[in-house]
């Protein structure tokens, strides 16, 4: 199993604690992990008329995902060395990893090099072209000062870093992914159609039949933003509050979609559940929960091998603070299904029964996956039969939040909003 971590295409690596495979893993698996690092922000995806004319593709970007092909070369190559098969190889990342594993489903680059692919938490949108990408980055240029290759490679890798436009488009550090959307505010492509590494736009691959067709499973967390939720106060919200900062941001989109503001609250009521729960679901629902659903759905009309479709449904036995956050997670968060694979969740709390069973399950499912192609539970069907909602036990539904998702994508047309990068 080859892990590629998230991180936005920013930040994070192979080797960042508690976001890895661990010794404890690999025995109790009995499976060969390979962890990678590989390149991020601007050295890993700057797409550029000035760097593409130095190239004998004519293209730059997507420098991180062409390591990432890199190491499956390295895998088919070395892997028996130790104890691995290259015939049996299972690629999966999580958030932007997550994003990786469908550029590497969509490239030609990769074409033989894996057999199995979990997706984790990805974003679905990767429809940049090069050309628009290397417009947006000529803020990027301008502040670097350059006009040239030799001129940016004379640079430090800190002030390469500083001229990223982090805090003007196309907003590289994309800061409004954990809150609702506002009308007609994006943040940029980092991954993009090149031309090379990507030759279309994913779907488009699949639809003429030219993708890595391999058994998929696409999950999601029913509460992915609870990790960081935009709101810093939210623990202490009124339902007035709650109600006012739907309305300020969903507002915008009135005009476009007739009354949204009170059919989004209809959707996500107050209940015996927090305020917290009912904004993390509605914007989780919104940014990633739904667009996944149309992502494996789309894929998988297409595909010959079954795509499998789950949500987490699992919470932690008590809040935890991920990534250095001062604000403490309470339900199923960003991560906690790579948590409770990688088997790390006893780094963030006291292990309770709930905890362990979780993590026994989805360690369960996932490494029938690997070795048979299906998951363990026999019922868990293609994505347009079945949805497994993954908790301390594994339970299959005909789909999740389905109402919200109709709504969210058929009828407020939110899916241009849905994770980037």
């Amino acid at each position: 199993m080859v892990f590629i971590p998230g991180g936005s295409l920013q930040v994070s690596g192979g080797s960042s604690p508690t976001f890895i495979p661990t010794e404890e893993l690999a025995n109790t698996s009995q499976v060969v992990y390979v962890s990678l690092n590989y390149r991020l922000q601007a050295f890993g995806f700057m797409a550029l008329d000035v760097i593409s004319e130095t190239s004998i593709r004519n293209t730059s970007g997507n420098y991180g995902f062409m390591d990432q092909v890199a190491v499956l070369n390295w895998v088919q190559e070395y892997i028996t060395s130790f104890g691995g098969d290259p015939n049996h190889v299972t690629i999966f990342g999580q958030s932007s990893g997550g994003t990786s594993i469908l550029a590497l489903l969509a490239s030609p680059l990769a074409k033989g090099l894996f057999h199995k692919a979990w997706m984790l938490s990805a974003s679905p949108i990767m429809n940049k072209t090069y050309s628009d990408a290397a417009n947006d980055n000529l803020v990027f240029l301008k502040r670097t000062g350059c006009t040239n290759i030799t001129c940016l490679y004379d640079m430090s890798a800190e002030d390469i870093t500083k001229a990223v436009p982090w805090d003007i488009y196309p907003y590289w550090a994309m800061s409004d992914q954990s809150d609702l959307p506002v009308l007609n505010h994006f943040d940029g492509a980092i991954a993009i159609v090149d031309g090379y590494l990507l030759p279309d736009n994913p779907y488009t691959v699949f639809q003429n039949g030219e993708g890595n067709d391999v058994p998929l499973i696409i999950g999601t967390t029913a509460q992915e933003i609870d990790f960081h939720p935009a709101p810093p106060n939210i623990k202490n919200w009124t339902l007035d509050d709650y109600r006012n900062y739907v309305a300020e941001k969903l507002g915008t989109f009135q005009g476009k979609t007739k009354d949204i503001v009170n059919q989004a609250l209809q959707l996500y009521p107050i209940n015996s559940e927090t305020l917290e729960y009912a904004f993390t679901s509605m914007v989780s629902d919104l940014r990633v929960t739904c667009p996944n659903e149309v992502m494996a759905k789309d894929i998988a009309l297409f595909y010959t091998s079954d795509v499998y479709r789950y949500v987490v449904t699992s919470r932690p036995s008590q809040p935890i603070h991920l990534f250095g956050n001062p604000f403490a997670a309470a339900y199923s968060m960003h991560t906690w299904d790579l948590l409770g694979f990688f088997g790390t969740i006893k780094d963030y709390l006291p292990l309770k029964q709930s905890d362990i069973m979780f993590q026994n399950n989805i360690r369960q499912e996932i490494l029938a996956f690997v070795r048979t192609g299906k998951p363990y539970t026999w019922t868990w069907g293609n994505v347009w039969k079945k949805t497994a909602l993954l908790g301390n036990v594994t339970e299959i539904a005909d789909g999740f939040n389905s109402p919200q998702c109709q709504f969210w994508i058929l009828t407020a047309k939110m899916l241009p909003y849905a994770w980037i990068n």
